[in-house]
């Protein structure tokens, strides 16, 4: 990923995720074929009215299973096993809970929230049948994501996608058999749903049964460890809070298509299933661009970041526009699959489904830019920064549109135009950064390690780890997050580390916070206010690793004085330092000023020290390389006969 052409490899990588993908969609899609064939177009529309609302209440709670990933794939790569087990043992407990409170709310709530869309009449009670039988499925469905974010943490994807497979097969064969041989209508759909997400849930929990290993599942120690869950919903909580966000927008977007009746309803059903395959096709190149993006910025390949870029906006037009015209040209045969030819709506079915069709799915490549825009903000470190711009440019703006141009303008193509024109938007909000050369900031330093200098024992060290940070006490040091992941941490794990804070106070709050930490914690917490130069240098000998949590620091010196004597950092991506870094190699990173993901960096330095001491000569190297007396003058050298050149 980080040498030859990228064009070639994203293709490779983006072309299997795809095809997933779209397998998993043809077995969605039977749910809406064989209701809409054999039911009619009003069962159709009954089965697409609740699309969003099912959406909405279940996205907040399976993003969290991105927080599941996560969190097992750390433990894992810690090794360690204690944390694994607690991990999975307290996903399956939340997934449960999750599951158990939005079935409640997805049956007590569904004919509420329906009329509160505007559902027709004719509609609503088929709509809120298949809710409530659909619900009942939901804690079967929560517990499949997150049993499957525990199996892809250590890498398996494979098995997850076989149990789905046979889940979707046996779905196909369930939806026929309920709805026409036994004519249950929207109910066999619903049913059929149900017992095949159970199906699911019971293969996906006997591979974690049966396999050895830390994420052995043992149904007995099945309990939620408030530690582990609360870390769970914290790292995965933006990417639930940006689906709940995207799916209110929906939500207002289908109640405003429920107002024209159960025909549009039901085109509207179709031809959004129809655009679903080019979406999610488009979809595995956002996940390439966010791969292939940090994959190089971590390898610090900062010449391939746009060529990146440019390659994966390659790939996803020449995906993508294909596919649009191709769902343009034969729009109503595609259409056709979803709605009996003997149904009396079929006319005004087809010619609803083509308007959506045209105005929607026709420039949807442009949906594609977006995601390759927002994937790359995403590979480079930033989290909370693309869900904030996609939240407005892709949800709020929809919403905006809603209550102004489409109040103005109460027709379908004054409703479908808004969906190009807010992805134009959003990617022009994602990609309004030039293009850049990643340089770091350059000055030298004197070989401090080199020279004679009093060595003293300063005596904070206790035997155990010692982190420092060395500064001003003031707010855009950040003293405050780091205190905050000092007390994240679990006290058997903060037990085995000293830290230390050297600085003077320029911030009463920030002196507070350490002070606070300081009385809490006095056996191994420690504050210094001034150290002398050869006392520095000893600190930066005798300590583990340094933590900069800095807001906005251009370049601290105390990070690469520490660099000299070999030692890594735990940085802030508000750092100059921060672009220099290889993650496990010669330090981490973490981002959003997050003191959560601190803390988890900590933990990782603290129970594994020596991994920290291994970095010494990558450390040194970063020093030698970029911040020596020899580095300086090579580098100023370089520029003065760049400006001699060019006058």
């Amino acid at each position: 990923m980080t040498e030859g052409s990228p064009l070639p490899q994203i293709i490779r990588f983006s072309v299997p995720l795809a095809l997933t993908g779209i397998l998993q969609l043809l077995f969605n899609a039977a749910d809406v074929i064989v209701v809409g064939k054999f039911a009619g177009s009003t069962s159709l529309a009954a089965v697409g009215a609740t699309s969003a609302l099912v959406n909405l209440l279940t996205g907040a709670f399976i993003g969290i299973s991105v927080g599941v990933n996560i969190l097992v794939a750390r433990y894992a790569g810690c090794r360690d096993d204690a944390r694994v087990g607690r991990a999975v043992h307290s996903a399956i407990a939340l997934s449960l809970v999750l599951g158990v409170v939005t079935f409640l709310l997805g049956f007590f709530l569904s004919t509420p929230m329906l009329e509160w869309m505007d559902t027709p009449d004719d509609v609503l009670a088929l709509a809120s049948l298949y809710l409530r039988i659909y619900f009942i499925g939901i804690p079967g469905a929560l517990i499949y994501n997150f049993a499957a974010a525990i199996l892809r943490a250590y890498g398996d994807t494979k098995r997850p996608l076989i149990f789905l497979a046979i889940s979707g097969v046996l779905n196909v064969f369930l939806n026929l058999f309920f709805v026409i041989v036994c004519e249950l209508d929207v109910a066999g759909v619903a049913i059929a749903t149900v017992v095949s997400q159970y199906v699911a849930v019971v293969l996906i929990l006997i591979c974690l049964v049966r396999q050895e290993g830390p994420a052995k599942l043992k149904l007995r120690e099945i309990r939620l460890h408030p530690d582990e869950a609360l870390r769970m919903i914290q790292i995965g909580l933006p990417a639930g809070l940006q689906s709940v966000v995207f799916n209110i927008s929906n939500v207002m977007v289908q109640s405003c298509v429920n107002s024209f009746g159960a025909d549009v309803i039901a085109a509207n059903t179709a031809a959004t299933n129809i655009a679903a395959f080019t979406y999610t096709a488009m979809n595995s190149v956002f996940h390439a661009s966010i791969t292939f993006t940090s994959q190089n910025l971590g390898a610090r390949r900062y010449d391939r970041v746009m060529k990146i870029f440019w390659a994966c906006q390659a790939t996803v037009l020449l995906i993508g526009i294909p596919l649009c015209i191709l769902s343009t040209v034969f729009g109503p045969q595609l259409l056709s699959i979803y709605v009996s030819a003997n149904d009396p709506a079929y006319d005004s079915v087809i010619a609803m489904g083509l308007i959506r069709t045209y105005y929607v799915t026709t420039p949807y490549f442009l949906c594609g830019i977006m995601e390759v825009c927002c994937g790359m903000v995403r590979g480079l470190g930033k989290s909370w920064l693309p869900m904030i711009v996609t939240i407005f440019g892709a949800c709020i703006l929809r919403i905006i549109w809603i209550y102004t141009i489409f109040a103005w303008d109460h027709t379908l193509p004054a409703l479908y135009i808004s969906y190009p024109i807010s992805w134009v938007v959003t990617a022009a909000m994602h990609a309004v950064r030039p293009e850049f050369e990643i340089r770091p900031l350059i000055y030298g330093l004197p070989d401090y390690a080199a020279e004679n200098f009093v060595r003293t024992d300063l005596g904070y060290n206790h035997g155990r780890p010692l982190f420092a940070t060395v500064g001003s006490f003031e707010r855009r040091k950040g003293h405050d997050i780091f205190c905050k992941a000092i007390r994240l941490l679990p006290p058997e794990v903060r037990e085995k580390a000293s830290f230390l804070f050297v600085g003077q106070a320029a911030d009463k709050e920030m002196m507070d916070s350490v002070r606070t930490l300081t009385a809490d914690y006095p056996e191994n917490v420690y504050y210094c206010k001034r150290l002398t130069r050869d006392e520095i240098k000893s600190l930066m000998e005798q300590c583990t690793g340094l933590v900069c949590a800095s807001r906005d620091d251009p370049m601290p010196t105390f990070v690469t004085e520490g660099l000299i004597f070999g030692k890594p950092s735990i940085v802030s991506e508000h750092t100059g330092t921060a672009g220099l870094i290889s993650e496990g190699r010669n330090g981490f990173v973490y981002h959003n000023d997050d003191p959560q993901q601190l803390a988890v960096l900590l933990e990782h330095a603290i129970e594994h020290p020596e991994e920290l001491a291994s970095m010494r000569t990558e450390c040194r190297k970063m020093y030698e390389q970029y911040y020596s007396k020899e580095a300086f003058e090579q580098t100023l050298r370089a520029a003065v006969e760049d400006l001699t050149a060019k006058k």
